[in-house]
């Protein structure tokens, strides 16, 4: 999914200065990264944390700039329009990033190292001499945001997928075993269950 990060867009809005870049996405980048090997996800449960912020993130701006961004709610699986963002007094960028950080907590169990990139994201805002008021909406919106975003999450089979039943070798020809010398079980082998982002269905391809 691309992603993109309107810079200095000048709306009397917000300061003429803006006081993120796209540097700012790459930190929240890398700190979900860190999370991601701290909590010990597997590749495959990797990819759904990685997607979701960033799918939060790019829906918060193209409410901001409709116009300029693609419209994922459109393209992706089950998602549908979500409910109108109330954006009067918040910056887009600010809200943007607040708005990954709260939907990555939804997805990691280190929650506490998303709340303080949040917190440090609102930090830079206040340094940089962004409005309190401003702040607030910003972050009363990436709120509303991720909880809008949660109910279709929640919906994507990955809770089911962790009460399945694990694969079993039956041992036979051309079916699949476990090889030495560890012998480990099959990675997510009821992963085919999970909501496809944009594909119709799972077993589009062989």
């Amino acid at each position: 999914i691309g992603l993109m990060l309107c810079i200095g867009c000048g709306s009397p809005d917000h300061p003429v200065d803006e006081p993120f870049t796209a540097e700012d996405l790459r930190k929240a980048n890398r700190k979900l990264l860190e999370v991601v090997m701290v909590d010990g996800f597997n590749p495959p449960v990797a990819s759904r944390v990685y997607a979701y912020p960033h799918i939060a993130h790019h829906l918060t701006l193209h409410a901001f700039y409709p116009d300029s961004l693609e419209d994922l709610a459109t393209a992706l699986n089950d998602l549908g329009q979500l409910p109108e963002m109330d954006l009067e007094g918040a910056h887009p960028q600010l809200t943007a990033l607040l708005a990954f950080c709260r939907t990555a907590r939804i997805v990691v169990f280190t929650e506490h190292a998303m709340d303080e990139l949040a917190e440090g994201f609102v930090r830079h805002a206040q340094a940089a001499g962004m409005r309190a008021e401003m702040i607030d909406a910003s972050e009363k919106a990436a709120i509303a945001l991720a909880a809008a975003l949660k109910t279709w999450m929640d919906r994507d089979g990955y809770g089911l997928t962790r009460t399945m039943d694990r694969h079993t070798s039956a041992g036979g020809p051309g079916t699949w075993s476990e090889t030495p010398p560890d012998y480990t079980a099959a990675l997510e082998p009821n992963w085919h269950h999970m909501r496809p982002m944009l594909l119709p269905k799972a077993d589009a391809f062989t």
